[in-house]
């Protein structure tokens, strides 16, 4: 019998040790794990780091670009990448609907006072022209809405140049913040309708100082 206990008690302490040696296993393996997921959240805040310092870099480069460029005086500029200002509402559509409307020699100031009504009506806080639409799973963008009937009546009264000037504006608002009373300068790529590359604007701001320099 005391044979038998004193068996049992070594295949038992056999047993223990099996169980001890998995454990021991398994805790070595979730700390090298731990280990392993430490090092690539460090390494991923390190590059989330230095893709924030190089936004930042390039965005500063780019404000520099525009200063610069601004500073130029490039008046009559119509090259397809050059300054815009965003949020600023274009007179020339509406001095220019206002010549078939009221007669050339009326046009200028007529344009003009058109075109300054509605850069306030611009400013109107209670009018949003704007549907909310889904892109994608977690992404909404704004459209305007082509039923609104102020845009309705002015591409009746006015045509479609005007009314797209004004949709220009309010899409310039929508999506980059700037308005008729806050306007903000960027650089453009006219051809495409698009901010234009860091790159272009490089180019840009080169072939500039060569001419002035010539």
């Amino acid at each position: 019998m005391e044979a038998e206990i004193k068996r049992l008690n070594e295949a038992n302490a056999e047993e223990m040790e099996k169980v001890q040696k998995l454990m021991n296993d398994h805790a070595a393996q979730l700390e090298s794990s731990k280990s392993k997921n430490n090092r690539l959240v460090a390494r991923n805040e390190i590059l989330e780091m230095k893709d924030h310092q190089c936004s930042g870099e390039l965005q500063e480069a780019r404000a520099e670009l525009i200063n610069a460029l601004s500073r130029l005086d490039l008046l009559g500029d119509r090259a397809s990448v050059r300054m815009k200002n965003l949020g600023e509402l274009d007179c020339k559509p509406f001095i220019e609907a206002a010549k078939w409307k009221f007669g050339a020699g009326k046009a200028e100031i007529k344009g003009h006072q058109l075109c300054n009504h509605w850069k306030e009506q611009l400013q109107d806080p209670n009018w949003e022209p704007f549907n909310i639409i889904q892109v994608g799973s977690n992404h909404y963008k704004a459209v305007l809405d082509e039923k609104d009937e102020r845009l309705r009546k002015l591409k009746s009264d006015m045509g479609d140049a005007v009314v797209h000037a004004v949709q220009t504006v309010m899409m310039e608002t929508a999506e980059f913040g700037a308005t008729v009373d806050n306007v903000i300068p960027e650089l453009w790529n006219f051809k495409e309708n698009r901010k234009a590359t860091l790159k272009e604007g490089i180019q840009k701001l080169s072939k500039e100082v060569k001419y002035v320099n010539l």
